[in-house]
């Protein structure tokens, strides 16, 4: 009898194996190509060869006797009818960021927002799997339970309090980077910013600072309001912290990663500051804890749900600065893990994760085509800051100015960066509270919980966590300049408190063991299972006693000892900050002169932001230094020229032309110059 032809499935194995020889040769020559003709910047080269490199581990893995899975047929017609509109959502995604202009800024913001969440929802519903998609992944009652708990509002209101205690005095004054995007967030509410798909000072993208614009929409200019939801944010990364903790281990881990996050004096600090790196522990917590999730959920009803949730999450991660760059890396990292340990749910779930992936590039796409019209700006910032050749090229300028070698000085980068939390001086400018991110008993669980994930590396959970946290100390500190800063390892925060909690938790577990002799059988063993297991109240009271103690350390230090020793901003952050509140306290029309120059301009970011009677070359001028020093004519009767120290001497010129009619002279003392200014008064 004739052979019978093989079925496509059948084939499918050994059409992979014979192209994977291909591909692995076809990248590898894309790579050498790239570096070949881009020396000076071999990133993309090195890329090309990575995925050589999985081809052949791929490969690899046929030599050794393990085939692919068979993957399954596939007809167009038998797709759901509903995955056509994922096409008419990507054409609305399109549409939005087209209502508004790359160039111009102009166009229709609010209905560009408005028209591109429609698109997010009309994906989110044409990647759905029918009939047994739940839209929240099949809620359980364990989670509903959790949502409406009171447990969790005294949780979150516990975190808040700490955040939102004396916002306003605590950091003391605005800091340049929180004037620079509060300038930002106020031309938004004025109207004169209207992209919400691009990015603003500092490459930062400008869709966080849409949200920044309500409270100054509002409640107008002024400190609280630019710092009005930092606290929030700060706080629901808390309560999400326990419910990830709480769902991927057991309660005690999760109570406890969130007390020690609630108190944790660099979570802390960021939450009551008008910045948006605040937001990066949410997102990453977001997007890596909902992963956790969706790979370990068996249900077929609730994996689709899940994984949607994951791309959701991914997608509006890329419209902040930090975890647009971090998180493709963390996720890389976990690719090659589930390569390396657990390649079939890789493949079972495949389907989903592409779902997920597409819905994750449909939100991120109006930011896309921003970046695609100018590529160099989502690298601007890590190029200006990096230390490798083809960005600042710092090892080697450092290198023939020190006369160490390149090894060397990385060698002190990488230690540097990797003792961030342990025992390195920040040096972030929006904070230096001259100590490690972590205090001594935090620092200490955190570095026996970091080998406790080591030890078990081959669950996702742990090496989630090792991905965040190495992703963060490597390409956000060893790999920059000036490392560790304080506002670029934030996002690790979450990571660093469920890593602490696990050791503490691990430890307390074996104690308890042992002082019960075996008679608690609730206590689970030293390295718990996928699926979260039950505590004994016992047991958790002692774990959320400890963390306590730790949070409240942790929040005396921040309240007592930061305010007095710190080398938080400078003496210009200050003085804007006081001649700002100055010039708001004078009543009817003011001229402003300022004697700043050389050394301070009235264009310092604090100025522009919160004068609000007071415009620059209107009513406001800078004095140049003599002999240049000839100043415009007043345009009000009233007039104020204000001296830094340095040039105290003109002082002098300005009462001998105004003798008469002038009230003494004033000084303004500080905390950083005493006195920071001086105050000369001219009325009729």
């Amino acid at each position: 009898a004739p052979l019978s032809p093989p079925s496509s499935a059948a084939l499918t194995p050994h059409l992979l194996r014979g192209l994977l020889p291909f591909l692995a040769l076809l990248f590898a020559a894309i790579g050498q190509f790239r570096l070949s003709s881009s020396p000076e910047a071999p990133g993309s080269g090195v890329r090309w060869f990575l995925l050589s490199g999985i081809s052949l581990f791929l490969l690899l893995g046929q030599w050794r006797g393990r085939s692919l899975p068979t993957l399954p047929r596939f007809h167009l017609s038998a797709m759901p009818k509903q995955r056509w509109l994922y096409l008419l959502a990507l054409s609305l995604a399109f549409l939005g960021q087209g209502l508004v202009n790359n160039t111009s800024g102009g166009g229709r913001p609010l209905l560009a927002i408005l028209v591109w969440l429609s698109a997010i929802a009309l994906a989110f519903y044409a990647l759905r799997d029918l009939p047994s998609f739940h839209y929240f992944g099949k809620l359980s009652t364990g989670t509903r339970s959790f949502i409406l708990h009171p447990s969790s509002f005294i949780l979150f209101f516990a975190a808040l309090l700490p955040r939102a205690f004396n916002l306003t005095t605590l950091p003391f004054i605005l800091n340049g980077t929180e004037a620079s995007l509060g300038l930002d967030a106020l031309h938004i509410a004025q109207g004169s910013l209207r992209h919400p798909f691009a990015t603003g000072w500092m490459s930062n993208p400008t869709l966080p600072l849409f949200l920044m614009a309500l409270p100054l929409k509002l409640l107008g200019v002024s400190t609280l309001s630019l710092r009005l939801l930092s606290p929030i944010v700060g706080a629901l990364t808390v309560l999400l912290t326990y419910w990830f903790g709480r769902r991927l281990w057991n309660e005690a881990v999760g109570l406890a990663a969130a007390v020690l996050l609630a108190g944790m004096h660099l979570h802390v600090h960021y939450s009551r500051m008008a910045l948006t790196n605040v937001w990066d522990p949410l997102l990453a917590l977001l997007a890596l804890g909902l992963l956790a999730l969706a790979w370990q959920e068996s249900d077929p009803a609730r994996q689709r749900g899940r994984w949607l949730w994951v791309g959701t999450a991914v997608g509006f991660s890329a419209y902040w600065f930090t975890p647009s760059h971090l998180l493709p890396l963390m996720f890389g990292g976990l690719l090659l893990w589930a390569l390396l340990f657990d390649r079939v749910t890789l493949w079972q779930q495949g389907r989903h994760m592409l779902a997920a992936l597409a819905l994750a590039f449909l939100i991120a796409l109006p930011l896309l085509l921003f970046y695609n019209t100018y590529p160099f700006l989502f690298m601007e910032r890590a190029n200006a800051l990096g230390i490798l050749a083809g960005q600042s090229d710092w090892l080697n300028l450092e290198a023939a100015r020190t006369g160490l070698s390149q090894g060397e000085l990385f060698r002190r980068q990488f230690w540097q960066a990797a003792l961030a939390f342990n025992g390195s001086l920040d040096k972030s400018p929006s904070y230096r509270p001259l100590a490690s991110l972590l205090s001594f008993g935090p620092a200490l669980f955190f570095g026996m919980g970091l080998l406790l994930a080591l030890l078990s590396l081959r669950q996702l959970r742990y090496a989630l966590l090792l991905a965040w946290v190495g992703v963060t100390l490597l390409f956000a500190g060893a790999l920059l300049q000036e490392p560790p800063q304080s506002h670029r390892l934030l996002i690790a925060a979450p990571a660093v408190a469920l890593l602490a909690a696990l050791a503490l938790t691990t430890l307390a577990q074996a104690l308890w063991a042992n002082v019960a002799q075996g008679k608690d059988t609730a206590v689970p063993t030293a390295v718990p299972t996928p699926v979260p297991t039950p505590v004994s109240r016992h047991l958790l009271m002692v774990v959320l006693i400890i963390a306590a103690l730790l949070a409240v350390n942790d929040l005396v230090f921040y309240y007592g000892r930061f305010p007095n020793q710190n080398s938080y901003a400078d003496r210009n952050t200050e003085i804007a900050q006081r001649m700002a509140d100055y010039l708001n306290t004078l009543e009817g029309d003011w001229t402003a002169y300022f004697y700043g120059p050389p050394n301070m301009y009235i264009s310092f970011p604090t100025i522009p932001l919160l004068v609000t009677d007071f415009q620059a070359n209107v009513n406001l001028f800078d004095v140049p230094p003599l002999p240049d020093n000839i100043t415009p004519p007043p345009v009000t009767a009233n007039q104020v020229h204000i001296y830094l120290p340095e040039r105290q001497a003109e002082l002098l010129q300005t009462q001998a032309a105004y003798p008469d009619g002038a009230v003494a002279v004033r000084s303004f003392p500080g905390v950083y110059a005493n006195p920071l200014f001086y105050v000369y008064e001219v009325r009729p």
